[in-house]
């Protein structure tokens, strides 16, 4: 990895063209992300770290009905997440994750090339609040960045 992950979310016109350069299979993860929550019943989920929005994109592809909350720290990130999903059924949140998380309750949560940003006791804190709006039988999926995070 060169060192520019963590520069990614500053930049949203560039960002595809350099994590798929940065990250291997980049497109394959995001398909297996949404094929993971192909058994799931899934009306309503949350992407944190929502970004481009291509998770997100990838779970309506297989939930296409679902309803989403998307999450990102990046105002510019947002700005191009609304353009992209200019449905009544999207909920946008300019946050990071050290912040209360919308409560939901989600069938699914899901954060793809985001988490790897939190360390120890606030990655923990992180997990207890997803754990806590989901759903009884939800699902929470996430790819890390870094291996070893």
């Amino acid at each position: 990895m060169s060192g520019n992950i963590g520069q990614f979310h500053f930049s949203p016109e560039t960002y595809l063209e350099i994590i798929r350069k940065e990250v291997p299979d980049y497109d394959e993860f995001q398909t297996a992300i949404s094929e993971a929550s192909r058994s799931l019943k899934v009306d309503h989920f949350i992407d944190l770290g929502a970004g481009t929005g291509e998770t997100s994109n990838k779970i309506l592809s297989v939930h296409f009905n679902a309803e989403l909350t998307l999450l990102d720290d990046s105002s510019e990130m947002i700005e191009v997440l609304k353009r992209r999903f200019p449905q009544s059924n999207a909920s946008f949140f300019h946050k990071n994750f050290e912040q209360k998380i919308p409560s939901g309750p989600f069938c699914l949560a899901v954060s793809a090339f985001a988490v790897h940003h939190l360390k120890g006791i606030k990655k923990r804190d992180l997990f207890e609040k997803v754990f806590d709006s989901l759903r009884p039988g939800g699902m929470w999926i996430f790819k890390r960045q870094v291996p070893g995070t």
